[in-house]
């Protein structure tokens, strides 16, 4: 039923179809209808790491307000922006108010939480990290200016939105950004064609920041 729904979209041009929540049998249906998959793992980057760096916030302008970062937006992020404004996820803008360069980041947030904890002991820890969470990134404007920009928008995540960990999809900031970092294992899939690379695909429009699912 629903290959059947599924095969006039998949005969369309210029349509790029993602599915980022599929179970274990939606995901073999995806894949005999040629969806092929969009990511390996996700990174999850310590916030704390960039207390020492914190003197690079003289250097960076931060912004969290939707109305305050759009005055400094391109059109095309300003229109990203509108879509999203009234959605549950987090904008943040880190800028060079020198030259004007900026990364314009939307995130989503969810608790941080211990699994298979094997000893009573480690109850307090958990209990220390349900006050904190994750930031999760779904689009980054500018990777390149972001990891430049890392020590700054870490010490901002960590001392004014409680983020104890910045998490991303690995095709969305390539490279290393940092020695400590823990990497796990996901298995996604987007049905891509010759005009689209994984890497030309962010989570915006998905159902992952809709339903703040990440």
């Amino acid at each position: 039923m629903a290959a059947a729904l599924l095969a006039p979209i998949l005969k369309m041009q210029n349509i790029v179809i993602t599915s980022f929540t599929a179970n274990e049998k939606a995901q073999k249906s995806y894949e005999r209808m040629g969806f092929k998959r969009i990511e390996d793992y996700q990174i999850a980057l310590p916030t704390f790491m960039g207390l020492a760096r914190s003197g690079s916030m003289k250097e960076r302008e931060i912004l969290s307000a939707p109305d305050a970062i759009e005055r400094h937006l391109n059109k095309t992020d300003a229109k990203i922006l509108c879509d999203h404004k009234n959605l549950s996820c987090l904008h943040l803008l880190v800028r060079d108010s020198r030259t004007g360069r900026y990364c314009y980041v939307i995130g989503t947030t969810s608790p941080v939480r211990l699994r298979r904890l094997p000893l009573p002991s480690f109850i307090p820890i958990g209990r220390f990290l349900s006050r904190w969470q994750y930031f999760n990134v779904c689009y980054v404007s500018d990777g390149g200016f972001l990891a430049e920009s890392l020590g700054a928008i870490k010490y901002y995540l960590f001392r004014e939105k409680r983020s104890l960990l910045i998490r991303y999809d690995s095709r969305l900031l390539p490279g290393q950004l940092s020695r400590v970092a823990r990497k796990t294992a996901i298995d996604r899939l987007c049905f891509s064609s010759t005009a689209f690379q994984p890497a030309d695909l962010d989570n915006l429009y998905s159902e992952l920041v809709t339903h703040n699912t990440y």
